[in-house]
Formats: structure tokens, sequence, C-alpha cells
């Protein structure tokens, strides 16, 4: 071609064939470089193939960024079928799943053939680049914020310029008071400003405004009667002249504050829940649930009686003694809801538990007691007898051997101490309970290690003196949790 183009020559006004020939060159430049890339593509898809040879999931284990693939059935159909034929990696490589394999392995492929210095250098500059996109990202978010608060600032200008324009002389008088109120109120010259925050309101009495400035003023003051008055006013004016809910919202809030500062909180809890209705404002449901539960707190501390709660401890007293346990409970939740601070009244009540088996309950009742007076003997006693009653030696055992610690010749807990050794001695053994309790539990790991305790075991199995051992009261504690948990016997 390249020949014949040399040996014609084209007359300058034959136009059509030059233009011909022209396409036709195209043509073949277009079909060359189309040549080009398909022969680019295979060469490209042939390098990729060899990422789906071998054990492709046993690689993909080893690559955190696609490991979840591993469980995936779909993944591994396409990499059968990939290496069963791998023709069909062009087609599969749309697949979402595949492509990212390929991208991931190409990736540990091109980090394997670097140098420790070479990824070294690759590592510093991706955190680089990672930190200068997060410091980049934190500058538009910021610029996007000043904007934000400088387009409402004007906006807010602009709203108010527009109200201002549509006031009469006297509201504009009434609120060039309220402004110079407003700085004296900032300095804490709460006099100067409520007396200009008054003037503004005589010249504008249907402007709630005013009447939600006043009362803040005597808010600061702490006259709070003359808070509520005012906040009171203030919602009947803004009702009746359609002020926006949310200014109504403030009076009301601001009014169950002045209630809460009284100790009303019946009335506080009230007007919260009002001030919501017309402006859900998450401070005002805040105040709310801080409000109910000193209310609820009040009621409790004003129900307290002890000389009730001695009555209602003896009623229960004579109810357990004649086995009614639910009234029982019932007179000595009264008693303690009498006396919240007896932490006597925690043990008779795990005692009417314990006997209705609601062993949950009585555990939680010894603990509160225990937890208010750690001395107190004959809340151990209540625990253990719970803990011996739901076959947990090993727990009851620890519990006694808690009680010795305050008082080491209680003999009421020696007698149970020892019933407990008893129960012990003739449980059965589940030898694979004994080896759960052993793997889960690291405290008889630790026993089975420890010098003392092995020096005694080592006796007893040699068949040696090992009473005296048992002086040590660590050591005798050590073997009675080893003996709980199944993995010794007590003779």
């Amino acid at each position: 071609m390249e020949a014949f183009k040399k040996g014609l020559q084209l007359e300058p006004s034959n136009a059509q064939m030059k233009q011909s020939l022209e396409e036709s060159e195209k043509q073949h430049k277009w079909e060359q470089e189309q040549k080009k890339r398909e022969e680019a593509a295979q060469e490209h898809i042939k390098k990729l193939q060899k990422f789906f040879e071998g054990d492709v999931l046993g690689r993909c284990r080893l690559m955190d960024e696609v490991k979840h693939l591993i469980s995936d059935v779909e993944f591994v159909k396409l990499v059968s079928e990939i290496q069963d034929d791998p023709k069909k990696l062009q087609t599969h490589l749309s697949n979402e799943k595949i492509l990212s394999y390929v991208q991931v392995a190409s990736q540990y492929e091109h980090l394997s053939k670097m140098t420790d210095k070479e990824r070294a250098e690759l590592y510093l500059k991706q955190e680089e680049a990672r930190l200068r996109a997060e410091k980049a990202e934190e500058e538009h978010r910021d610029r996007r914020r000043r904007e934000e608060k400088q387009r409402k600032e004007e906006e807010e200008k602009r709203r108010k310029a527009e109200e201002e324009a549509k006031l009469s002389p006297i509201q504009k008088e009434a609120l060039h008071l309220k402004q110079q109120g407003n700085t004296f109120y900032e300095k804490k010259e709460f006099d100067k400003a409520l007396d200009l925050y008054q003037q503004a309101s005589q010249k504008d009495p249907s402007n709630i405004v005013y009447l939600n400035n006043i009362a803040a003023v005597y808010m600061s003051q702490q006259n709070y009667d003359k808070c509520i008055e005012v906040c009171l006013k203030a919602e009947e004016v803004g009702r009746e002249h359609r002020a926006p809910f949310q200014t109504i919202g403030i009076a009301i809030q601001r009014l169950g504050k002045a209630y809460v500062k009284k100790e009303d909180y019946e009335s506080a809890i009230n007007a919260f829940k009002r001030a919501s209705i017309d402006h859900r404002d998450p401070e005002t449901l805040k105040l709310l649930r801080e409000t109910e539960k000193k209310f609820e707190d009040k009621k409790i501390k004003e129900y307290i009686n002890p000389e009730l709660s001695i009555k209602a401890k003896e009623e229960g007293n004579e109810f357990f003694k004649n086995k009614k346990y639910p009234e029982a409970v019932e007179r000595y939740t009264e008693a303690i809801k009498r006396d919240p601070t007896n932490h006597v009244l925690y043990t008779n009540r795990a005692s009417a538990y314990t006997k209705l088996k609601a062993y949950s309950e009585a555990l939680k009742d010894c603990d509160k007691c225990i937890e208010m007076n750690p001395s107190f003997i004959k809340a151990y006693l209540r625990k253990g007898a719970v803990y011996a009653a739901t076959q947990q030696y090993q727990k009851c055992f620890e519990v006694y051997s808690k009680a010795l610690e305050y008082d080491p010749n209680n003999a009421e807990v020696m007698e149970e101490m020892r019933n407990v050794e008893q129960k012990l001695s003739s449980q059965p053994v589940d030898p694979e309970q004994v080896k759960r309790n052993f793997e889960k539990d690291p405290e008889l790991q630790r026993l089975l290690s420890d010098p003392g305790i092995s020096q005694v075991l080592a006796a007893i199995q040699n068949k040696q003196p090992y009473m005296h051992y048992l002086a040590d009261p660590k050591i005798k504690e050590g073997l009675m949790k080893l003996a709980a948990a199944g993995l010794i016997r007590i003779a």
C-alpha cells in the first residue's frame, strides 16, 4: 500500500480520492492500535492467571483483606471454574469478589519483590498521604462549618433587620431597651437589666420575649416565686398572641427550673412535660429525667420511718414463724422501704426468699447486706445456706471462709464448714465436669501448682502424715476449693 501511494500522484483537484486515501490510512492505524490493545490485554490476563494456580484459598488465608472470601460459596465456585478453564478469567473479572482478590494479590506480589527499605519508604509515603488527606478533609470540614456559621449569622441578621423594619416606633423603642438590658445582664448587673426589661415589656406588652428576659433575671437573683409568676404570665401572653412554640417552650422550661429550685418536683415535672410538647428540646427532656429521679428519691426519703420499719419487721417475723413466706417477704420489703439503711432487714428477707426457693433474690439481699456491713456474719450464713440449697459447695465454702476472716472462732460458721466438708466427701464425681471446672478456672490451676498444696498432696499420695499442714488456713482453704471442684477427695 505504501508503494502504491508513492507511485500514485493525486491531482490537487481530485479531493474525493484524497479523502478516501486518508480514511483508509486512519482505519489501518486504528486496527494496529486495537491489535496492540488486545495483545496487551491478553498479556495482562496471562499474568493474572498465575494468581489462580495452586491453592488459592490458602493464599487468601495469608491476606487479611480477602480472607473472608474463603467461606464465600460464589467465590470458591468461580475460582474452580477459572482453574478448569483459565480463559474464563477474562469473563469473571467483572465479578467484584474475583476482582478484589486479584487486586490484593497483585499488591502483595508487588510488595514481596521490594526490599525492606523500599517497603518502609512505601509505607511512609502511604502514611504521609493518609495524613495529608485527613488534614485536607478536616480543613474542608472546618471551612464548611465556618461558612455555615457565617451563613446562619447573616441569615439571622437579615431576619432581625426584616422584623425590625416591620416594628412600630414604640416596638422599636422596646427592642432598644431590651438590647440595653442584655448588656447589663451579661455584666451580671441584674437590677439595671430588670428595670430595662420591664420598661420594654410595658411598651410592648404582647411580646413574650421581654417577659422571658424578666424571668431570667429573677432566676439569676434566686427569686423563684417571682420567676414562676412571670413565666406563667409569659405562657399566657405567648399563647394569646400566637408566639412561636419555641419561645413559649423556653418560658415553660424556665418555669420548671424554678419549681426544681423550690423542690416542688411534681410541678416541675408537669412543666417540663408541657414544655417538651411546645418545643422538643433535648435539654428539656434531660431536665425531665433528672427531676423525675429527684422526685422519686424525695418520695423514698419522705417514706422513711424507723418506728414503722420495726413494726413491719416484727409483722414479717410473725409471718415467717407461721411459714407464711410470701407475706413475710412483703412485710420485710415494707420494713426496708421504711428504713433502707438497716442492713439486718436484708438478711431477714433473704431467709424468706430462700424458703420460697427464690435463690437469686436471696443472694442479692445477702450481697446488699454484706456491702452495707461486711462484718455482719449472719449475712454470710444466709448466703452460704443459699449455695448449700443449690449444691454449690465450692461457693458455699468460699463464703464461710470469708466470714471467718472477720470472726475466726465463730462456732456457727465452723459447724457449717464441717457440714460442707461432709457433703464434699460424699458428693459423686463426674470426671467430665471436673475437667471442665479445671479448664475454666485459673484459680484451680494456680492452686495445683502452689508449692504448699503440692507438698500436702504428695504427703497424702504417699500415705504420710499431712494433718499438721492444715493448721495453715490458706492451705486448708485451697484444699477445700480443690475438693469442691472434684479434683481431690476429702476422707
